[in-house]
This record gives structure tokens, sequence and C-alpha cells, in this order.
């Protein structure tokens, strides 16, 4: 293998090109791509996700018809290695077809898994609420979605990935699994966010401070990943952000403690904004921020691995939105309890026991690492390393 080329479907920014090992994979001497089918899977994402900081580069190709891509997938040659970060399903059927088609040496990954309690949530509420929720005109994709699954895709002449990368000891749970076959390896590394950690800890190691680390989302201020079909927020701005800083003053004036936006990097906050009650927002420091918080606030951010990995506090939130919100508040309650929290509903702060709040299962944090984080026992080599390494010995 001399050429990797990384299949995504969403905007590239340039901190995904330290995500996906750009130097570690050049450094190994391997040639880098990206193919980027955004515009003809989610074209609305493409269009009006935040443009600052894309990825401008000659290394990336972004294709705007089917027929395009595919032409391209017909080039590629036995020398090449695709990672697929892109998922199977009817709108990707044509793309792992012609994958299929020239035997081409592929891989997956499982590495971001987080908890999920949904299949234990199945009620006539959910049941109602889901069929309520349908569009009559949507209901063919709804079917065609349920055809075009991972563990239907062999029927459909689709190649079982030569390596499936996984992360936690969940990752073997995932549904990419029902694609592999007895020649798929399987690569135990660890998340994106274990990489940034071990990057980190090389570092000097600086001073705690009195700082509790908000860890920021998108909505409801900007869209992102609301901007995927089936995917939404319930939360409103003018709900959500005055009962946030409510909250913020309150834990401040009884923790002594001060607040801190870690800005998600989708979002476009000012410096200072208003609607954080004038608190700083600081960009791509987030796990630096967590290193030397005293507290961590989250509402459903998988970058809570952060605050497992540096042993901080950990509070879950919600709101009365969320709780009439099937999806939001089900992720939430099931990360929450994933490390023995219980999420703080910020429209209803009374009777606040605060010990409680903050105190860590250390039992728990270390099961959370080993399930959805790093699984026990594993490398401790970087993602993209260990794929080099791999692809050498293959």
């Amino acid at each position: 293998m001399k050429k990797v080329i990384f299949f995504i479907s969403s905007p590239l920014y340039k901190r995904d090109i330290i995500k996906y090992g750009y130097k570690i994979l050049k450094t190994n001497n391997y040639e880098v791509s990206f193919y980027n089918f955004g515009p003809i899977l989610f074209p609305k994402m493409f269009t009006k996700a935040k443009h600052k900081s894309r990825y401008q580069g000659k290394n990336q190709k972004i294709f705007f018809s089917k027929d395009e891509a595919l032409l391209e997938i017909s080039k590629i040659n036995s020398n090449c290695f695709i990672f697929c970060t892109i998922h199977y399903n009817f709108k990707t059927h044509s793309i792992f077809r012609a994958i299929s088609k020239l035997k081409l040496s592929y891989g997956l990954s499982t590495i971001n898994l987080v908890p999920n309690n949904d299949n234990k949530v199945i009620n006539s509420e959910t049941i109602f609420k889901k069929i309520s929720n349908i569009q009559f005109s949507l209901l063919h994709l709804k079917l065609l979605g349920r055809v075009f699954k991972y563990n239907n895709a062999k029927m459909f002449g689709i190649k079982s990935p030569d390596v499936i990368i996984a992360g936690g000891a969940n990752s073997i749970n995932s549904n990419k699994f029902d694609l592999a076959d007895k020649n798929t390896n399987v690569l135990w590394t660890h998340t994106y966010d274990y990489d940034t950690y071990l990057r980190n800890i090389k570092l000097k190691r600086l001073s705690l401070k009195k700082i509790a680390v908000f860890i920021d989302a998108p909505s409801p201020m900007f869209s992102h990943d609301s901007l995927i079909p089936g995917v939404s927020s319930p939360l409103t701005v003018e709900k959500y952000y005055p009962s946030l800083c409510k909250f913020f003053d309150l834990l401040e004036e009884t923790l002594k403690l001060k607040v801190i936006i870690a800005a998600h990097p989708k979002s476009q906050h000012a410096k200072f904004p208003k609607y954080f009650g004038g608190r700083e927002v600081i960009y791509n420091k987030t796990s630096e921020l967590i290193r030397i918080s005293s507290l961590v606030i989250n509402r459903n951010s998988t970058s809570i691995n952060f605050a497992i990995l540096y042993n901080k506090p950990l509070i879950f939130h919600t709101t009365e939105e969320i709780e009439n919100s099937i999806g939001m508040r089900t992720q939430i309650e099931s990360m929450s309890s994933a490390v023995g929290k219980k999420p703080i509903n910020i429209d209803k702060l009374n009777n606040i026991d605060w010990d409680k709040l903050i105190k860590i299962d250390k039992r728990k944090y270390s099961n959370y690492k080993n399930l959805y984080i790093k699984k026990s026992r594993t490398s401790n080599k970087m993602i993209w390393q260990s794929l080099s390494d791999w692809l050498k010995d293959k």
C-alpha cells in the first residue's frame, strides 16, 4: 500500500487533518487524500455548516454528483487503502458496491461509540412519538433504511472490510461488525480524544485552576448535526441560554469556581457573548482546559472522555425542552448513568445536593474508559500509527 484515501461525508476542517493523522501517515511514507461525498449525501450540511477553517488544500476531492464520484473511485488501484468514515446505507450503497466490484482494500471505524440505552425505552410513549414524528413522504426512505443495513450488505454484494479500527470494548457491539467476516482484522486502538490526550500528557503539567469547564455544543445557537436529515435539536435559544446562565451563576456562587466555555469547533461564538452571561469562550483547547479544571459541565458531548481521562467531577444537565425530547433525553440519561450520575434540570434549580452532584465514582469512570474510550491492555500507539504498522504488515 502506498496511498491512504479517506472517504468522508461532512465538511473537512483544518483540525480534521490532525484527527485523521495526516502527518503520521505521511511520516510513514503514505500519500494521503480525502474524497468528500458531502455534497451528494448531506448537501444542506455541506452548504450551510460553518465555512470558516474549512480545509482548502489540494489533497481533497469534493464530489457534487454520483457519476463523478463513481468515476473517480473506478480509477483507484490496488496500491491504495480506503478508510471509510461514511456509513453503509441506501445513499452510500453505490459507493460500497464500487469498492467491492474493484476488490479494493478498505477499513471501517467503531472508535467513537457512546452509551445508548435507546433499546431500553421502547414503550408506548416512545412508539407514539416516533410514529407522530414520521412524515408519510419519508416513509419510503425509512423502509430503504431498514433494507440497506450492515447486516444485509453482504446479500447485496458488499465486500467485508479488511480491517475494523475499534476503541472501547463495546466497539465490538457496533452494527459495522455485521459486515465483517473471518478475514476481517480488528485493530484495537482508542477514540480520537485519546489521541489528543496522549499528545497533551507529554506537555508540561500545569497547575489546577478554580474553573468549571462547560463543554459547548453547537445547538441551539448554531446548526451543524441538525443539518443532517432526521436529526434535530429540541432546544430554543430563548429558553436554553437564560436557564444555563442562571445555573452558571448559582454554581459560581456556591462552589466558588469560574465557568469557562470550551467552544465546540463547529460553533461561531464571540469571545464574551451575552447569551453566556459574558463568560469567556475559548476555542480548540477543550482537553487542555479540562486538564487544569476543577469541574466539567456537560450536556451530551463525547468530550466527557477528557473528564474521565483526567479524573474530573462531571455534572450533566437537562432542561424541560430536553425532557420532552426522547432522543436527546435518552442520550443524556445514557451517558450520565454510565458514570454514576443523574442530570440536573437547569429549569428547576431547587434543593441541589452539590456534594453528591460533584462526587466521582472511580469504578464507573474506569469502566466507562474501558467500554467507550480504550479497551484495557491495548497499545498506546496513536491510532494512525497503529494503522500504518498494520498496513506495512499486510
